[in-house]
């Protein structure tokens, strides 16, 4: 008898692949959680990994079902205790910080929940604020620059480039280069509920904007230069919302003393990118682009979505 063929071969390889990449994901997690001291996180986890055990015997089964099925409960039933968990361990080392300081241990768990905050930052699609997290941990310039357009996802952002372009066009009559007046954008609460948290996330120490207008053959175009802290405050507690009735918070002095004990490393955030008229961007002014996981938030009632696009002259 023919064995498989070349084709349910390759493909039998590359789901043996892909299940021991979800293995070692798993049990990186793991770690991560252990180390930050999320001890039921870390149970449901440990079920996960026992369910995703890369190992094919007969008496495997019964444990890759059990684990599987630990873990759906305590995901999902058991949410309100893992986020208490979460929040009581988040409140200890808070706790700590202000009494007598951070030992070793205390140190080393923070810096594995902001590794896992970066991490966490990337699948949710927060990936701008989840990179300024995790570079935090690399030793370098003050200044770190990077060229992206995300920031024109943020209707508060777009309201202030079109301003700059008419700006351009009022004053830049015979001119050919036109340095305009520096912007400075701050979210407030209210504003999150109709802008995009990954632009906010990222830019909100405030942002400051700086604008040059060159003009070209169909119009202006901006050349954007937008700067941000990549810094933890000494005293700043961050409500990060409520979650299966579970208010979530965070003492990002937590960090701040990482900064202090050079575990991590402040800089300056640039961002820049260019805009020029007749942008469709420019268009809409009020809707915010979401991430998938925004959108999900939407979806379940936890994020109001935004209102009709604000028109040109509303734009202040």
């Amino acid at each position: 008898m023919d064995g498989p063929s070349l084709t349910a071969r390759v493909l039998r390889l590359i789901g043996a692949t892909f299940h021991v990449v979800c293995f070692t994901l798993a049990v990186g997690a793991l770690l991560l959680v252990l180390t930050i001291g999320f001890w039921w996180l870390g149970v449901a986890l440990g079920a996960l990994c026992l369910g995703l055990l890369p190992v094919r015997r007969p008496w495997t089964r019964a444990i890759h079902l059990a684990g599987f099925g630990i873990a759906l409960l305590l995901l999902t039933v058991g949410a309100p205790v893992l986020l208490r968990d979460v929040q009581r361990r988040l409140d200890v080392l808070a706790m700590r910080l202000h009494s007598s300081g951070l030992r070793a241990t205390d140190r080393l768990s923070v810096a594995g929940l902001n590794l896992a905050m970066g991490l966490g930052g990337f699948a949710v699609g927060y990936r701008e604020v989840a990179a300024e997290t995790l570079w935090l941990f690399v030793p370098g310039a003050s200044v770190r620059e990077w060229h992206d357009d995300f920031a024109m996802h943020s209707p508060l952002v777009r309201c202030v480039v079109y301003e700059l372009l008419e700006e351009a066009r009022r004053q830049g009559k015979g001119r050919q280069r036109l340095t305009l007046a520096s912007r400075t954008i701050a979210w407030s609460r209210r504003d999150l509920e109709h802008d995009s948290r990954r632009v906010a996330l990222a830019l909100n120490s405030p942002l400051r904007i700086k604008a040059t207008a060159y003009r070209e053959a169909r119009g202006w175009r901006l050349e954007l230069r937008g700067r941000a802290a990549a810094r933890y405050p000494r005293r700043s507690r961050t409500e990060l919302g409520r979650l299966f009735g579970q208010a979530l918070a965070i003492e990002e002095g937590l960090f701040a003393a990482l900064q202090d004990a050079g575990w991590l490393h402040p800089y300056e955030a640039v961002w820049t990118w260019s805009v020029a008229e007749g942008d469709p961007r420019l268009e809409d002014l009020r809707t915010p682009e979401r991430t998938w996981f925004e959108r999900l938030l939407v979806h379940s009632t936890l994020l109001e979505e935004a209102a009709a696009p604000r028109r040109m002259s509303d734009c202040r």
